[in-house]
């Protein structure tokens, strides 16, 4: 079968969106949601900020929000940025040091290396001439476009917040200056400092190259939104599963849904219109100010940077939560080239509400140390990844199955968290099967597993298992260890021999 085949197969086996959508209705402002721009959207033009009055909201230092300034320090912001153009990297540096006095004795030297040894004269031109200015157009309007006080998503409720892609090229603007005072935000904190400030400094242990990388993303962001302002919408959505709407596993008779395997294909290539997993920390977006690349949510960062805002209000996830992101758009391409980023212009349609048909879930995986491993195995540990992944895929609306997008993962928590991938696999089909969603998996690559997972899905669909059958046999395995450090691979060998006598109507 082609290439173009299989795709066309793939749309028909699996609900994508736009095709498979019900209405969303109308957009309400709620206990729930908090919604930064007046309703409804305008036909034409850029959303209108709310409330219509001037607030000085952004300056506050109410606990329960995300942003804290003093109005003081603000007003000498907007004076020392307006004074006088900025046309040379020194001049940057200290805009950026009088911005935020804390960062006076930093060095600055991945930016300063960025600016004099990795951008062409051209392009350097342009970002001092044209860019910079509109970036700072965007940081002294930011207490125009946000009126109101910008809700922490805190732990244990469900919340989404809805803003417009200009109010978030502001707040990025900001994080860019440096301007976010972080008196709240410590190592030991709940939440994550948007500042670019680790971005901009060199450390010992960390890959100076693979900083540079994600500010030229950055850099790219910034020269697209201020050319021409984006006039869509990105919500961001805290799901908190509430104790009665955990699954009770052992006992649901919900049958398993489709699972489509692909191993030549990365989730974003393959999953447009689908709910994308996107495996991260507990603290989401912990790692992207390091030097670190190769993890999905960096990527995803890299590509989308206005997945930045998720570090200014999101607190860290406990173990039946996720963060849903609808809507971001696509800035930079992964190219071919490893470590290489590229212009990127995102056609994805618009929903109802203005958002773009991408959905990214946010999920992190269980770590276990390499003397650990075993614990996987252990039901508690099961449950932990069953109800973190439902947690994210459940439809709360309500809508009829054949509304809901398919799921799109592949080795969550299989790399430095060290999951077994055979297990991950069934344990996201087992969580897509509670939501009544379909799967599609990627082994990245990874023939192997990939070959390994259609044997499996050809068993269980011989067998007609459910959800409870599935995963109590899952739960057994951890009986059948011999060792304290068994070998990955072993579990599909087990579920086949368990499946040979097994007969699901007993």
């Amino acid at each position: 079968m082609s290439t173009i085949d299989a795709e066309r197969l793939d749309k028909k086996i699996l609900n994508r969106e736009p095709d498979c959508c019900a209405p969303l209705g109308e957009l309400k402002r709620s206990s729930d949601k908090t919604i930064f721009y007046q309703l409804p959207l305008p036909s034409d033009g850029l959303p209108v900020p709310y409330p219509e009055s001037f607030t000085d909201c952004p300056f506050s230092t109410d606990s329960s929000q995300s942003m804290e300034f003093e109005a003081s320090h603000w007003s000498e912001i907007v004076r020392y940025l307006t004074d006088t153009p900025i046309l040379t990297t020194k001049e940057l540096i200290s805009a950026i040091k009088a911005c935020n006095s804390t960062y006076k004795k930093r060095n600055f030297n991945v930016l300063r290396q960025l600016m004099e040894n990795n951008l062409t004269d051209e392009d350097k031109d342009y970002f001092f001439e044209e860019t910079l200015p509109k970036i700072i157009e965007l940081v002294i309007q930011l207490p125009k476009l946000i009126r109101q006080p910008i809700p922490i998503l805190k732990q244990k409720v469900n919340h989404s917040l809805y803003f417009s892609q200009q109010q978030i090229a502001s707040l990025i603007a900001n994080a860019f200056f440096c301007t976010f005072k972080d008196k709240k935000r410590t190592s030991s904190s709940k939440l994550l400092d948007i500042n670019l400030i680790r971005l901009y400094v060199e450390q010992e242990r960390f890959n100076v190259h693979h900083k540079i990388l994600k500010l030229r993303c950055i850099l790219n962001y910034f020269r697209r939104v201020t050319r021409n302002l984006p006039k869509g919408i990105v919500s961001f959505e805290r799901r908190f599963l509430q104790p009665d709407e955990i699954p009770k596993w052992n006992k649901s008779n919900k049958n398993l849904t489709k699972i489509v395997v692909k191993s030549d294909k990365l989730i974003e290539k393959k999953g447009k219109g689908l709910l994308q997993v996107n495996s991260t920390y507990q603290l989401i977006g912990a790692d992207f100010m390091n030097s670190d690349t190769r993890s999905q949510m960096i990527r995803s960062f890299l590509a989308y940077p206005e997945l930045l805002m998720l570090r200014l209000f999101t607190e860290l996830m406990l173990n039946n939560e996720s963060l849903l992101i609808v809507g971001v758009e696509k800035f930079n391409r992964r190219s071919l080239r490893k470590g290489y980023y590229s212009n990127c212009v995102d056609k994805t349609q618009t929903d109802e509400w203005g958002r773009r048909y991408i959905k990214l879930l946010a999920l992190d995986a269980k770590y276990f140390a390499w003397d650990k491993i075993s614990n996987q195995y252990k039901k508690s540990y099961i449950d932990r990844e069953l109800n973190k992944a439902y947690s994210g895929f459940i439809d709360r609306s309500e809508s009829d199955p054949k509304h809901r997008c398919a799921i799109a993962t592949g080795k969550w928590g299989c790399f430095n968290k060290r999951g077994d991938p055979q297990l991950k696999s069934l344990i996201q089909l087992l969580a897509a099967s509670q939501a009544e969603r379909d799967l599609m998996f990627c082994s990245l690559k990874d023939i192997k597993l990939a070959d390994e997972l259609k044997e499996m899905k050809k068993i269980l669909i011989e067998k007609g298992l459910n959800v409870s059958q599935l995963y109590k046999i899952l739960c057994q395995f951890d009986e059948s260890l011999e060792t304290e450090y068994p070998e990955k691979g072993l579990l599909f060998p087990y579920l086949t021999q368990q499946l040979s006598t097994f007969n699901a109507n007993n």
